[in-house]
């Protein structure tokens, strides 16, 4: 048997053919209207039964996976109808073989594991993540779907009362603000998506010089020392958040650049962002 292979996928001589296109990152939206720090900003009304993606473009480009497959598709000012029940209802598109996409909902919040059996509960959906491929039950058995998750609504009183769209690539990164004060709790909105992530980083980038820091370098800070060593900033993520807290003791400690000796830092020579990643 012989194969011929192009950028869109490999077609064997026996007429069988599967799709391996090439996206940048997998099962995730890849394109969509997004604010002035680069998140998600696809639109939508509260107040209502229906949500409508139609901010600038209007348009929104998704990828799912099935195994080594992928589809990607898109969809203009994409409606999501009925969404009355109280609750957090969960958007999704459903791609074709043709790139089409179609709305849909669920109040059943996906389940993302590294792998495992798929839940038969109907309505359930179950992405594998090492088999990159997601399952959605029906009672008894399990259908392979080509699906995305790319948002969920707060309902409240039969109506929308909040939207949050998920980020873009399943990849977050802050802008820079002014480093805490001692015991200084930090919560920002990732909007990942899914719990299923590497853990987040934060990183300090140098404003004023000083222990060895030139003005422009970023490094990764600890927080309250210990006698010989000292302690990381304890990160924490849920699956619409990250944070930290600063330390009671040191807001901002680190390392002498030059010298590798323990450096209690002035904050107000420090900025700060957050990283959030899914990690696949």
């Amino acid at each position: 048997m012989t194969t011929s292979i192009s950028d869109l996928g490999i077609t064997f001589a026996d007429g069988n053919a599967q799709t391996y296109a090439s996206v940048p990152v997998r099962q995730t939206i890849l394109s969509g209207t997004v604010d002035i720090n680069g998140q998600s900003a696809f639109g939508g009304s509260t107040g209502g039964t229906t949500v409508t993606a139609n901010a600038s473009s209007g348009i929104l480009v998704a990828t799912a996976s099935s195994g080594v497959s992928n589809r990607t598709g898109s969809i203009t000012n994409p409606v999501w109808n009925g969404l009355s029940t109280n609750g957090t209802t969960y958007l999704y598109l459903d791609i074709a073989a043709n790139g089409t996409c179609t709305t849909g909902s669920t109040p059943l919040a996906p389940v993302y594991q590294w792998g495992g059996t798929y839940s038969i509960t109907a309505g359930q959906n179950t992405f594998n993540i090492q088999e990159m491929t997601m399952k959605v039950g029906n009672g008894s058995t399990v259908t392979q779907v080509y699906r995305v998750f790319v948002g969920e609504v707060t309902i409240a009183g039969g109506v929308v009362t909040a939207i949050t769209w998920y980020a873009l690539m399943g990849r977050y990164v802050s802008t820079f603000s002014a480093w805490p004060a001692l015991s200084t709790a930090i919560s920002q909105n990732s909007n990942i998506g899914i719990t299923a992530t590497i853990e987040p980083i934060i990183e300090a980038i140098c404003t004023i010089t000083e222990a060895g820091w030139a003005v422009g370098d970023i490094m990764i800070p600890f927080t309250s020392p210990s006698s010989g060593f000292v302690t990381p900033l304890q990160l924490w993520h849920t699956s619409k958040q990250c944070g930290f807290t600063t330390g009671a003791n040191f807001s901002l400690y680190g390392q002498n650049k030059t010298t590798g000796a323990q450096a209690a830092l002035t904050i107000a020579n420090w900025n700060y962002r957050m990283i959030h990643t899914r990690g696949w």
